[in-house]
């Protein structure tokens, strides 16, 4: 089978006009399995990702012929329609096919999203593509859990048009900084572009293939002041200072703290989002003792100088834009996470300018053994 020139093959041709190290930065960026299609010369480059997702031998070479003949006969006709829609203007296209990788008689689901590389002067260059193995996805949804059958399909389509965007935008990056010497914004633009779409990546992974649960016992007061000091210098100059209310005594908990942390930074992330401008927030924590456990509450009051970046009427959903600012499924991802510790996340907007995003779940405090051994919460 051939399948791939090497990302590190300096004799493939400029795709989109601009000097082709941009093209191949531009790959080894993203985290993820992506190619670069070259529509002239009908070949492509992949990434280090694909290569190893596709079983590709480095220095074979990929065309749109090889490529559909690895393509299950059943789901072949879904690939050239979604190239045929890029090729005929639809700047973004994504499909779901069966694909066998090289040499390999078990076929995996791949999520294809592509969007058009334009060169100068506005002709297509190429198409850049970026591909998910959805092969458990599609396993989970033929064993018809809830979870699955009744969110997933909505998810998926919301992260496919986020996604298409991001892709759509570092297109647009990497065609500014082909035609002009003014780099600092044109760069900018694709280095959000692919941190949005990195982060995406990233949830999503973490969405379908939650990380295993490895309790520990750590301090949440110490937790809390280590979080909002590595945030506080880059939010001071965002005029977004952070007030943290400690507990009156320490308060020693088990949890996994490893995701509790990514957590506490995804809530952070959303409150300081609402500011359009300067703002303050406050963090406080409340707990009680429920049976066995210490039911804790950590509020997160937000106080604005100008209006909340949301509506009145909005409801807590992925995929939100706040002032710029897209969240994606990390907040989806904290309310899973307390899900699993008989809680869950909350917002409510009390004013124009106020608002209040609460975490609230249970844990057994303590500093010896794992008591989630022999208890459940």
């Amino acid at each position: 089978m051939r399948h791939q020139h090497s990302v590190a093959d300096s004799s493939l041709e400029p795709l989109s006009g601009s000097p082709h190290v941009i093209d191949l930065d531009l790959l080894d960026l993203l985290p993820c399995a992506a190619a670069i299609w070259a529509l002239k010369e009908d070949t492509a480059t992949l990434n280090p990702q694909a290569q190893q997702l596709f079983a590709v031998v480095n220095g074979e070479e990929a065309t749109v012929t090889a490529w559909t003949d690895q393509i299950h006969p059943q789901d072949r006709s879904i690939f050239t329609a979604s190239r045929r829609e890029l090729l005929s203007g639809l700047k973004r296209a994504g499909c779901d096919y069966r694909f066998f990788p090289n040499g390999q008689r078990q076929a995996i689901w791949l999520r294809e999203i592509s969007t058009i590389q334009p060169a100068r002067h506005g002709k297509p260059g190429g198409v850049l593509s970026v591909y998910t193995d959805i092969s458990d996805l599609k396993k989970s949804w033929a064993g018809g859990k809830d979870k699955w059958n009744q969110t997933t399909a909505a998810m998926i389509d919301g992260l496919t048009h986020e996604l298409q965007n991001s892709l759509q935008g570092i297109g647009m990056g990497v065609d500014l900084l082909s035609m002009t010497t003014s780099e600092p914004v044109e760069g900018q633009i694709v280095a959000q572009a692919i941190e949005r779409a990195s982060r995406l990546l990233r949830e999503t992974q973490e969405y379908f293939c939650p990380p295993e649960i490895q309790h520990s016992s750590e301090d949440l007061f110490v937790v809390l002041d280590e979080t909002v000091r590595r945030l506080e210098q880059e939010w001071t100059q965002k005029g977004v200072s952070i007030v943290l209310r400690p507990p009156a005594d320490p308060l020693p908990l088990w949890l996994d703290w490893r995701q509790f942390r990514k957590a506490l930074e995804r809530s952070l992330a959303f409150c300081s989002a609402l500011f359009s401008e300067a703002g303050e927030i406050q963090l406080t924590v409340a707990e009680r003792l429920v049976s066995s456990h210490q039911e804790i509450t950590l509020r997160f009051d937000c106080c604005a100088q100008t209006p909340l970046g949301l509506d009145e009427e909005w409801e807590q959903q992925p995929f939100t834009r706040i002032n710029g600012y897209q969240s994606g499924l990390s907040l989806v991802l904290v309310d899973e996470l307390l899900q699993q510790y008989s809680g869950k996340l909350s917002f409510h907007r009390k004013s124009p300018k106020q608002g209040l995003l609460k975490m609230r779940f249970r844990a057994v405090s303590g500093e010896n053994g794992d008591p989630y051994d022999s208890r459940e919460i």
